[in-house]
């Protein structure tokens, strides 16, 4: 659109126009006329035909520049009525691009060549914890988001600037304002020249945390899978040979006598046997090979069974809590196998701890409207219960969090790495998901969700 200099200057060229016609047109029939009229005209009756003739000149010239004014100044206010409503559009689609940028569900940030932060969306904000005044140029956002790999970040935004590349892809971990790191998945693209002279970029990124901690999950879910399948066969063949040695071990108790000095050896042999039928029976607990009782259970009725027990098993020095959910849907498992799992459980937190502490039991109802809890213990869809475990212990490294349900896999120095592992099994065997979150030295929660029964 013109501006008023631009206008003015437009209008003036206009009218010097016009003037300059109507100085020709004037000079010429003065010239013409006069000859004329000096010709056909007696000089007694000059002076009145050259008022008449000034007369008709005149309004011929009027009707003639009122023609030419208003086709000039029709011309200029459909120029300025165009341009207008060229603008008017140019500031609408402005309009819809800054608010398509701005509520974007996905993190965008502009920025010119020497570093400057032109625009952050509300997503960027919402997710690294930063605005544009606390980050106002890329070298502060690289310094405060990626302490591990700022290099990698600069080369490849260096690359950006150079517009040899039309599309700069990567994904790096980006340190948050508060503290937690996330995942993005970048696509960056140069958006050619600002009307200074910098070159742009526009960047926009993809929050994939949670698409790979699904990942890594299902990994684990894979290799869970994989190891309870061998762990089941090693158990199935291996309760075959201590049924064998037990039956025999039982053989020669009843036919030494009580003085006999190989009774005692033969004892030795059926107690390690009992004791290796144990480990076998929780092998297949976790491959769920083992043979299972399902009945509808009410989940607060075995965790308030078993509390007195708990409570003489885990001693004066540490404090067991129970919060039962006064509603508490029903499920369909193994009673035996849901008391394995609150006393594994139970026994994992109590060893946690050092000399004193709480342990906190807690059902509740748990659906999708459950949101965010629902969410983090990404949950297939239906209706579940879950008992909660929480201690205060010492809590589990973030190194180790993914082993901690693999067989043998243990951190005391003399478990048998089978409890937790035995916990999986049971759960899955039962239709349900096994969840445990820990930070070290902020205890540890596991989480147990088990479908609810239809009857």
């Amino acid at each position: 659109m013109l501006g008023p200099e631009s206008r003015r200057k437009f209008r003036s060229r206009r009218a010097a126009i016009i003037s300059f016609i109507y100085l020709v047109a004037a000079g010429t029939w003065i010239a013409v006329s006069d000859n004329l009229l000096a010709h056909w005209v007696p000089p007694s009756d000059l002076p009145v035909y050259q008022t008449y003739k000034g007369w008709l000149f005149v309004a011929i010239t009027t009707v003639g520049l009122y023609w030419l004014t208003r086709n000039a100044f029709h011309s200029i206010e459909s120029s300025e009525q165009a341009l207008l409503a060229t603008n008017r559009t140019l500031r609408r689609t402005e309009d819809r691009f800054r608010r398509a940028v701005l509520h974007a569900p996905f993190p965008i940030i502009i920025h010119a060549e020497d570093g400057e932060v032109l625009q952050l969306n509300n997503s960027w904000t919402e997710l690294s914890g930063y605005t544009i005044d606390e980050i106002p140029t890329v070298p502060e956002w690289i310094e405060k988001a990626y302490p591990a790999n700022k290099e990698d970040v600069r080369r490849g935004i260096g690359n950006l600037y150079r517009l040899d590349r039309r599309v700069d892809q990567g994904e790096f971990t980006v340190t948050t304002k508060n503290g937690p790191t996330r995942s993005w998945e970048f696509s960056s693209a140069p958006l050619g020249k600002l009307p200074d002279g910098r070159r742009a970029v526009i960047s926009m990124a993809v929050d994939v945390t949670e698409r790979k901690r699904l990942e890594a999950q299902f990994l684990q879910s894979q290799k869970m899978e994989a190891v309870g399948r061998l762990a089941g066969g090693v158990a199935h063949d291996f309760n075959n040979l201590l049924t064998i040695i037990i039956g025999h071990s039982e053989n020669l108790l009843a036919q030494f006598g009580p003085d006999t000095p190989a009774r005692v050896s033969a004892a030795e042999i059926k107690a390690a046997g009992d004791r290796a039928a144990v480990l076998t029976r929780r092998l297949l607990a976790f491959s769920r090979r083992q043979p299972v009782q399902l009945k509808v259970v009410d989940l607060n009725g075995v965790i308030a069974g078993m509390e007195s027990m708990l409570r003489r098993l885990l001693g004066e020095h540490i404090l067991l809590e129970t919060s039962p959910c006064p509603d508490l849907w029903l499920v369909k498992a193994d009673p035996c196998q849901l008391e394995q799992v609150v006393m594994n459980l139970v026994i994992n937190a109590r060893d946690a701890m050092s000399n004193s502490g709480r342990i906190r039991i807690e059902t509740r109802n748990l659906a999708a409207e459950n949101g965010g809890l629902w969410r983090k213990l990404a949950l297939p869809p239906g209706e579940h219960v879950l008992m909660a475990v929480h201690d205060s212990g010492k809590g589990i490294d973030p190194n180790i969090l993914p082993n901690i349900f693999e067989p043998f896999f243990t951190t005391k120095e003399h478990g048998s790495g089978l409890g937790l592992s035995t916990v999986y099994g049971i759960v899955r065997q039962s239709g349900g998901e096994v969840r445990v979150e820990s930070r070290p030295r902020e205890g540890a929660s596991f989480y147990v969700c088990l479908p609810r029964a239809s009857a």
